[in-house]
């Protein structure tokens, strides 16, 4: 496999405050990695290692086979050395430019020849989906009209790698949908190598390839955008990236076909789980509120995982329902179609298929 960019133990301390604690990350070339992790757990710190704006105080950094950074070797290159572009959260253009200056400022910088600064300026316009907008200011455009200068400008200078910094932070929720998608399609079509920092989940399985969750500056799991969506290791990933729904129980039968689990809501039934799991040990169970059914009383018949339960609260998004259905004590959240509408304190029953349940070590 070749990286293009390879972080070895980096550890990066602001006072007592402990950024990085030996992180280690392999980026495959023309592969985009998305960071997520909660405020402070350090993402954008290695991002910024990674770009040549923070000086880690341990390790290496390799990009492109190149060392660009390491403490033992006391090697560092610059950033505008290091081949990458850069998009951050705040739209970074200047507003006495137009769209067209904006875009050709880095290369007039490093003084390429007029008539290739237009070439390439006029490639990126249309590449980002800006024609006709050339002789604009910035108070004139959309945020995500600014932000795609911002990545026109990264891109125009023909990088390696570009890195992301919460692009979509100032962006109102429609303009962030359609731009993610964008950019995932125009990186991956440019075939860069791309590493997406972002505190929001469904933003980085929408961009990545792979995703690394962080937590107090270590990354705790790393993998496939669906693999850490659908099978996640520990119980920090799973909450983090949005399962609703955490029950706990005991492992009572363990069958080579299914588990079952005994739980607050009754006996439950699972798949065989992909991490190691015994007979009497202490689980915790994830369900997503979109794979629960809710049915009406008294619900399917012979149905494996079918609690009764009473619709406490709900509420309505536009095109589904959000309920909170109390079962034996315990609160679900279920997540339902516009069509099912059902009253509050009616009795309904909660179904899930056996292969929807997340499985993980209680102490995980």
């Amino acid at each position: 496999m070749e990286y293009m960019i390879e972080c070895h133990n980096l550890i990066k301390r602001f006072g007592e405050t402990v950024a990085l604690d030996n992180v280690n990350l392999n980026v495959n070339k023309h592969e985009i990695i998305a960071i997520i992790g909660p405020s402070g757990c350090g993402k954008t710190t290695l991002l910024r290692c990674i770009a040549g704006l923070e000086r880690p105080d341990r390790g290496r950094i390799i990009m492109d086979g190149d060392i660009v950074f390491d403490s033992d070797k006391g090697i560092f290159v610059p950033p505008d050395k290091r081949g990458i572009g850069m998009v951050f959260q705040i739209f970074a253009v200047w507003p006495h430019m137009t769209v067209f200056e904006n875009i050709a400022y880095p290369l007039k910088l490093r003084k390429i020849p007029k008539d290739e600064i237009e070439r390439r300026v006029k490639e990126v316009i249309e590449l980002v989906n800006l024609q006709g907008l050339e002789n604009r200011y910035p108070h004139q455009l959309s945020g995500g009209q600014q932000q795609r200068i911002s990545l026109g400008r990264a891109l125009v200078m023909q990088p390696k790698v570009i890195l992301f910094d919460e692009p979509m932070s100032n962006l109102d929720a429609k303009l962030a949908e359609k731009l993610k998608i964008d950019i995932r399609i125009l990186v991956k079509n440019l075939k860069i190598t791309a590493v997406y920092v972002t505190h929001d989940q469904l933003e980085a399985l929408t961009v990545a390839d792979r995703i690394a969750v962080m937590r107090n500056g270590r990354i705790l799991e790393i993998g496939p955008s669906l693999d850490i969506y659908k099978k996640p290791k520990n119980t920090f990933t799973a909450e983090f990236v949005g399962v609703s729904n955490k029950i706990r129980g005991k492992v009572v039968k363990f069958m080579n076909s299914y588990i079952e689990i005994e739980t607050q809501l009754g006996k439950l039934v699972c798949d065989p789980p992909y991490i190691d799991v015994k007979p009497n040990e202490e689980v915790v169970m994830y369900i997503r509120a979109s794979d629960i059914d809710i049915c009406p009383y008294p619900g399917p018949a012979e149905k494996r995982n079918a609690f009764e339960g009473r619709i406490k609260s709900r509420s309505f998004t536009g095109d589904s329902f959000i309920y909170i259905v109390e079962v034996n004590g315990a609160e679900l959240r279920v997540h339902a179609p516009a069509d099912i509408d059902i009253e509050e304190s009616t009795r309904v029953v909660l179904v899930f298929d056996p292969s929807k349940v997340i499985v993980l070590k209680g102490g995980e």
